[in-house]
């Protein structure tokens, strides 16, 4: 993922990860992604794509999730208002 990609691109991107059972090479994306270099806006695609994995499947979500809250708190954006939903937990 990088600052240059469309929300579409990197929804796409990691909803056909999702879809044919490829939990490791997304998580291997959420672990690695420089959440710092990119928009809110893609985070959020990112968390909203990956939503509806368990923590099982996507072992790696809840602490992107988690590193995700961080970077918008030191934007000065509302995070929890943003993320409101997006943490994975019913």
């Amino acid at each position: 993922m990088n600052k240059n990609m469309s929300l579409d691109d990197i929804f796409d991107i990691l909803d056909d990860l999702l879809c044919s059972g490829s939990f490791k090479a997304c998580s291997v994306i959420l672990r690695n992604v420089s959440i710092d270099e990119i928009s809110t806006t893609q985070l959020v695609t990112m968390l909203t794509a990956t939503v509806a994995a368990t923590s099982e499947e996507l072992p790696d979500r809840q602490n992107f999730f988690e590193r995700v809250k961080e970077v918008l708190v030191s934007r000065g954006e509302p995070a929890d208002k943003i993320l409101e939903g997006l943490d994975g937990k019913t």
